[in-house]
């Protein structure tokens, strides 16, 4: 189940930093993820 809660806080974070319109601190706080791991999503993501 922690699984699944994961996947759906990073499925999140994905749609609003492909949006763009938000900054990643506000993306962290949305998405339950800490700014470090949006960060490094965002990296990812490039």
């Amino acid at each position: 189940m922690a699984r699944g809660k994961r996947e759906n806080m990073l499925a999140t974070a994905k749609r609003m930093l492909k949006d763009g319109i938000l900054a990643l601190k506000d993306v962290a706080r949305y998405s339950g993820l800490s700014l470090a791991q949006v960060k490094k999503l965002q990296a990812s993501m490039a």
